[in-house]
């Protein structure tokens, strides 16, 4: 698909397709995505360029005013260690379900922050 070229490198591919819980479309998006903001000159991507991407995503996300506090909240789980946030009502429709939040089973107003952004939220390399 890219003239023989690599895109990402094993590592870095190996990283993603671990953190996408077995939903390859989403792994092809992220891959997508990914590749597309990133400058050719840096292929193949390593694993410290899709954790800065993916950090770089967040920041895109926090422009918009409605998912600032969601954005906060994620965070603050993050850090403290938490792969859970719990909210006091429902999500509304927005950017960040599916992607970044998925809804807990049984567990009201509970979502799980997508292990993809897990690790770029906690680390700080590139």
């Amino acid at each position: 698909f890219n003239e023989g070229e690599a895109v990402f490198d094993e590592d870095a591919l190996t990283w993603l397709s671990q953190r996408v819980e077995g939903r390859i479309g989403m792994l092809l998006q992220h891959c997508q995505e990914i590749s597309q903001k990133v400058p050719k000159s840096q292929r193949p991507l390593t694993r410290v360029i899709v954790l800065k991407r993916l950090r770089d995503q967040f920041a895109e996300w926090r422009r918009e005013a409605e998912l600032v506090y969601i954005l906060d909240k994620v965070e603050t789980e993050v850090r403290a260690g938490r792969q859970q946030v719990e909210f006091d009502e429902e999500l509304p429709p927005n950017a960040l379900l599916y992607r970044l939040l998925t809804r807990v089973t049984g567990k009201k107003y509970v979502y799980a922050v997508a292990p993809l952004y897990l690790q770029a939220l906690l680390t700080t390399e590139a």
